[in-house]
């Protein structure tokens, strides 16, 4: 947003976005440096196709209730004022309170520090914080070009100033040290201060060189300085991110395999942070990840949280261990949350699909279903992979063309006969080529 026209006053003044607002050739920033010192309440709104930060800086500023989709922030490698990127903000200077953000499918190439939502907190350590709440990304990818700075899944460098956050979900975005030698971590990379964090969930990726020993699953320590203060129920996916460096340290967060964070079993944990039942905040499903409950109906977010373990056998062959490792013995089902109108389906190596979302395996070894969710605001894909574990006997196969004939004759009791021809695609054809049914 920018400071012209009708709305040139940024200090204490509130701003409700009344519609979503879409831009499908994308729209850049016309480069004002102004700090934005009100509020932005996007009343549950959609922004989506945005070429930079919806703000470039913020002073003392709350941002609420805002969903952000493919938004793209690429900036070149140099200073902070150059290269720091985030989706929200490029820097902040003041108090910053956030709550309720969405972000999903954004790619923040920055030149400097990077974080999803801010990427720099670049204020006096007395004038300047941060509270993130009830909010979470899912999708997308951030990197930095320049070697040794950070790359963080909220909020990219604190520089020490304090940072409070609860109940945060960032799920499938992946962390690439582009530069080398970066600091990255799920959440965000303070440089010691205090931080008091509680109720997160990350299941992201983390690629590339970087710096592994201040790199965190939640929260890193840039240079080695770590952070004081209060961390509580943090936890990321260690399937994902498999890197033993990245536990080890209260503020890193508790590595746990996909398995031990589907479903409720967070809940106890994230019940003991919020004095009661913390259904009010989170919900749970089985095979899913827990979702923050005011996104709880929406499409990109259940996409991201479905796992494997979602998915469903058919014919009973496929256990749940095994469907949380990938290796399916026989035909499965997408779940059933992703079968609604909006999304669809297409597979690759010896699985296929059909409309109604039946995955049934052509041959064995490696195949994958990608699911995708299209409407006129949002878009946003997620890949399955599977390995298929079962009897050449029992693989169903595909057929390139099926001829009937009776042979001229219309008579009653005339024997017809079928001829198939498998599909030349097949990843493990038959010996035979065509087979005849009569």
């Amino acid at each position: 947003m920018n400071k012209t026209g009708a709305y040139t006053n940024w200090s204490g003044e509130t701003y409700v976005l009344t519609d979503h607002v879409s831009y499908p050739e994308g729209l850049a920033a016309a480069g004002n440096d102004a700090q934005f010192a009100g509020t932005f309440n996007g009343d549950y709104h959609k922004i989506s196709g945005l070429k930079d930060a919806l703000f470039r800086n913020l002073g003392t500023a709350t941002i609420e209730n805002v969903i952000m989709n493919q938004i793209e922030i690429d900036k070149p490698d140099g200073y902070e004022e150059v290269g720091a990127a985030g989706v929200v903000a490029l820097r902040s200077y003041g108090h910053v309170k956030i709550k309720r953000i969405f972000l999903s499918q954004a790619k923040v190439s920055g030149g400097h520090d990077v974080g999803y939502m801010i990427g720099k907190m670049a204020g006096t350590l007395a004038g300047c914080s941060l509270v993130v709440s009830e909010s979470g990304a899912v999708g997308g990818s951030l990197d930095s070009k320049q070697k040794d700075r950070v790359i963080g899944g909220v909020i990219g460098f604190t520089g020490g100033r304090p940072l409070t956050m609860d109940n945060i979900l960032s799920l499938k975005v992946n962390l690439n040290a582009k530069g080398g030698n970066n600091t990255m971590a799920g959440v965000g990379i303070p440089y010691g201060g205090t931080v008091n964090i509680s109720n997160i969930l990350v299941a992201s990726q983390f690629s590339g060189n970087y710096f592994g020993s201040q790199s965190g699953g939640i929260m890193g320590a840039w240079a080695g300085v770590e952070p004081s203060g209060a961390f509580q129920a943090l936890y990321f996916d260690s399937i994902l991110a498999p890197n033993s460096v990245l536990a080890g340290k209260s503020y890193k967060g508790t590595p746990v395999q996909t398995a031990g964070l589907i479903g409720d079993q967070l809940k106890s944990s994230f019940d003991a942070n919020l004095s009661g039942n913390s259904e009010t905040v989170w919900t749970y499903a089985d095979g899913f990840y827990p979702r923050l409950k005011w996104m709880e109906t929406d499409p990109v977010c259940a996409l991201f949280a479905a796992t494997r373990g979602a998915f469903t056998s058919t014919d009973g062959k496929t256990g749940r261990d095994d469907m949380f490792a990938g290796t399916i013995h026989g035909p499965i089902e997408v779940p059933q949350e992703l079968q609604k109108e909006g999304y669809s389906y297409s597979t690759d190596g010896c699985l296929t699909v059909d409309s109604s979302g039946q995955v049934v395996p052509t041959g064995t070894g490696a195949g994958n279903v990608t699911i995708s969710y299209q409407d006129e605001l949002m878009s946003a894909e997620n890949t399955y992979d599977f390995n298929v574990d079962m009897e050449p006997v029992d693989v169903m196969r595909k057929f390139d063309t099926v001829e009937i004939s009776n042979g001229g004759s219309a008579k009653i009791g005339t024997e017809l006969q079928a001829r198939a021809v498998f599909d030349s695609s097949d990843t493990n054809p038959p010996e035979a080529s065509e087979i005849t049914y009569q």
